[in-house]
């Protein structure tokens, strides 16, 4: 789709994501300067943290290799109120503070991931990121509705991708991995090279899992995958399924042009191909079915052009970018294109920092129906060093247009009869603002108190408003926006060794979106035959292995009235070289009349883990970690729930430009089922990783 010139121009409207570790307030740097001297990654993110009215979690290139991470959801579950589920080797869900689908965003290089429904586990398409491109993920929570994402509830995820270097020299780095868990096997290419004034970068991987080993006994899986290629031979389009697998390729491809000393130009390309994904769906592992995709994709072309300062201002930015994600699965096809335009620039004044930014998006979805969603927005956010106090505040304003079509040749009269479709549906217009106040008080040189209020404002996205077919309808012009008011009160510590934080978080929604699984019969005598004969008994869940024929049964996206979060984090870390600990807790509870939103309520989650670095040439290090989950506040799910340990170690080293990292998850081979994830987690498994990295020119 083609837009008007004004478009353009309404890109430039005062924008949403911030770089807000680029900028700091003056007393801010001088306030301890013993805390500001390490070069250490970790460190520096602890020191960003600390004055900041929010929460936010950074795990780092690093640690992705040391502890094996299959991918980038994966990769965050250890993070204190974020909880991950599995469903086979690729299919993974992440919560955040028990909030999960489209409350959860998700941003790549400043771009968030265009989504409107395309994956129903939340997270948007975030795990088709080739995880080796990856050069950090930050967890942000307690402000992204201005800063972020207007309905981000729950928090942000925020990818940042290696980009092309221009030192002069060439480099090449190969890793090879192999996963006992899921039998995956690993291989990364990278290629760069750079003249002073541009450079490139290409990353080429290929993934292939041929399984999921599932703790406790593997007959069920197996069964599993008999009665699902069974179900298929009855559809001549299927395949058959073999595993709990997936086989993907992808490319990464950076360009950047250093045109003079502060103005950089970079150009993105990323291609990720999946296909024969097949993923467990369902609240136990006796009542599940396998859903399989033959095919998924996700593309992503976009190019910047930054700015250090131009006149009074800083970090200016202008970003296009285009996405295209392809879904093919059973008897469906399914298809969004995005594009975004993005502005934004900092400007300084004295003790004052101004964030300007803007955004617009657009968004064409072909499902079952044709729809198409275009957002606009524009943003302000303020930061002001007073005395002991950082005061913080913003307002972002949204604009939403959604409209429906039927798709070519499709009769109106009959697409009228469909559950879920009423025909053609007017153009729905929604307008509303967001804001964001925040405080920091500094007690102490090494303790700060802080205090986070804003609001969230969700406009349904294009699945869960106009869906039907695949188990999913949609709530149809009548479903409304979910809007919430959202509270955060914290305490941070940080002096050359330790980082502490506790924090509660207390959140109000009005008209939560939600889905309820609605189960209709379709064949009243069939049925009554059965249990007429003894074949069949209700009571006890008893249908002759003739369930699908007796009843339909599917989820409706509705409006929840009046539902409450609320929940509290703690973590530590303390670092003093060779030694390395960390901990945290984590829980919220969920309350609603609702039975259907209680289930979003997450245990007590404890987690621990030590890493000792060894000296001498090689590096050697080894770490071990570990997880305890309660079951308060009580886990609602099929089949109860049982609280559980599990531990993992992990050991490696590097040297020469090879580095080695190896490790074995679940170590005492603990059968146990996080919770409502519907199977058993993996069973004690290892993975091993080599990689060997070289450059022309390491130190210039």
């Amino acid at each position: 789709m083609k837009h008007p010139a004004w478009i353009l121009s309404l890109s430039l409207i005062p924008f949403a994501i911030l770089a807000d570790e680029q900028h700091s307030l003056n007393t801010i740097t001088v306030t301890a300067p013993q805390q500001l001297n390490s070069s250490d990654a970790k460190r520096s993110n602890d020191e960003r943290q600390f004055y900041k009215s929010y929460s936010r979690d950074t795990v780092s290139a690093e640690r992705l290799t040391q502890q094996g991470s299959a991918d980038v959801v994966e990769a965050i579950s250890h993070v204190p109120g974020v909880t991950v589920n599995s469903y086979g080797a690729f299919n993974k869900k992440v919560t955040v503070r028990g909030l999960d689908g489209p409350r959860v965003g998700t941003v790549i290089d400043g771009v968030r991931i265009a989504n409107q429904g395309m994956s129903h586990s939340g997270a948007g398409e975030i795990n088709k990121v080739d995880l080796d491109s990856v050069s950090e993920i930050q967890v942000i929570k307690g402000s992204p509705s201005v800063v972020y994402d207007p309905g981000a509830s729950g928090g942000m995820v925020s990818v940042k991708t290696q980009r092309a270097s221009t030192k002069k020299g060439v480099g090449f780095k190969q890793k090879l991995g192999y996963d006992d868990g899921y039998n995956r096997q690993q291989s990364t290419t990278t290629l760069e090279a750079g003249s002073g004034r541009l450079g490139a970068l290409i990353i080429v991987s290929q993934d292939k899992a041929d399984d999921y080993k599932i703790s406790g006994d593997g007959r069920d899986k197996q069964i599993l995958i008999n009665n699902a290629n069974r179900d298929r031979q009855i559809r001549s389009n299927a395949l058959n399924v073999n595993d709990l697998g997936f086989d993907a390729e992808s490319v990464t491809v950076r360009g950047a042009a250093q045109l003079s000393d502060d103005i950089r130009l970079d150009l993105d390309w990323d291609r990720w191909r999946g296909k024969d994904m097949n993923m467990i769906h369902g609240s136990t592992i006796g009542q599940a079915g396998i859903i399989q995709y033959k095919q998924m994709d996700r593309d992503r072309a976009s190019v910047s052009l930054a700015k250090e300062r131009l006149a009074w201002f800083e970090g200016v930015e202008f970003k296009y970018a285009d996405q295209r994600l392809y879904k093919l699965g059973e008897g469906s096809e399914t298809q969004l294109d995005s594009q975004s335009y993005i502005f934004n620039s900092d400007l300084p004044i004295e003790n004052l920092l101004l964030k300007f930014g803007g955004e617009a998006v657009f968004d064409q979805a072909n499902t079952q129906v044709y729809s198409e969603q275009d957002y606009f927005a524009g943003f302000v956010h303020a930061e002001w060093d007073w005395h002991r106090w950082i005061l913080s505040g913003g307002v972002r304003i949204n604009q939403w247009a959604t409209r429906q079509q039927l798709l070519p040749g499709t009769n109106p009269q009959v697409a009228a009869q469909l559950l879920g479709i009423s025909g053609l549906t007017p153009e729905k217009t929604v307008s509303n603002p967001t804001w964001a106040l925040g405080a920091v008080y500094q007690l102490t040189d090494t303790q700060n108190l802080t205090f986070n209020l804003n609001t969230t404002f969700r406009n349904p996205d294009l699945f869960e408003r106009y869906a039907f077919g695949s188990g999913f309808i949609g709530g149809g012009v009548e479903l409304v926006a979910e809007s919430g008011h959202h509270l955060e009160l914290a305490w941070k510590y940080l002096n050359p060794q330790w980082a502490m934080s506790a924090s509660v978080f207390y959140s109000q929604f009005e008209n939560y979106i939600a889905t309820k699984m609605i189960r209709e019969i379709i064949d009243q005598s069939g049925l009554n035959t059965c249990i007429e004969i003894g074949k069949c008994d209700p009571a006890k869940g008893e249908f002759n292995n003739k369930e699908a024929d007796f009843f339909r049964q599917y989820s409706k996206y509705y409006n929840s009235p009046d539902v409450t979060n609320m929940g509290a984090e703690l973590s530590a870390r303390y670092q003093a070289f060779p030694h390395e600990f960390e901990a945290g807790a984590s829980f919220n509870k969920i309350q609603s009349d609702d039975v259907f939103v209680q289930a979003n309520a997450q245990p007590i989650k404890l987690t621990s883990g030590y890493k000792y670095q060894f000296g001498g040439n090689w590096n050697p290090w080894a770490k071990i970690s570990a997880e305890y989950v309660t079951d308060y506040p009580k886990v609602m799910q099929t089949g109860g729930f049982d609280p559980y340990f599990t531990a993992d170690a992990f050991a490696g080293f590097k040297k020469s430009g090879f580095t080695f990292n190896a490790g074995v998850r679940n170590l005492l081979n603990e059968t146990y089922r996080p919770p409502y994830n519907g199977i058993n987690a993996l069973a004690r498994s290892y993975f091993v990783n080599l990689t060997y990295a070289w450059h022309s020119n390491p130190k210039g």
